[in-house]
This record gives structure tokens, C-alpha cells and sequence, in this order.
């Protein structure tokens, strides 16, 4: 059985002007909280009950559905 790996870089939206960037995944819990890497700093985005991670960071409102997957046997 395969086992899924969450891997970055992680697509997340600048809320503010409604833009897509990539970047590096630091950590991961499914349904908790990520942290990512974003303008030099590791940012977490908690997960929320609309099923988004969310953050704000510098005053821009960031979200993302979640990191990248690979399948590893």
C-alpha cells in the first residue's frame, strides 16, 4: 500500500490581490497547520472550518487548500 508524503512547494493565495505563488513547504499536519516558507520567514497557516489553511503576514491575508502529495511505496 502506498503511503502519501506531503511535499512543497505549496500554491497559496495572496488574498489581498488575489494572486498565486509557490512556496516552500517547512512542516505539515493535515487539519491542523502548515508552515511555510514566505519572504524569509516561516509562516504557519492554521487550518480553519471552511477547510483552508489561512494566515495573515505582513497585513496580506494568505490561504491555501494544502501541500502537494507524492505517493511512495
Amino acid at each position: 500500500m502506498a503511503t502519501l508524503t506531503a511535499t512543497g512547494p505549496v500554491v497559496i493565495e495572496n488574498m489581498n490581490v488575489a494572486k498565486n505563488i509557490e512556496v516552500p513547504l517547512v512542516s505539515f499536519e493535515k487539519g491542523v497547520a502548515m508552515v511555510v516558507e514566505l519572504d524569509g520567514a516561516q509562516v504557519s497557516l492554521d487550518f480553519n472550518q471552511d477547510s483552508f489553511y489561512k494566515a495573515t503576514h505582513n497585513g496580506i491575508r494568505y490561504r491555501a487548500i494544502g501541500p502537494r502529495w507524492v505517493a511512495t511505496v
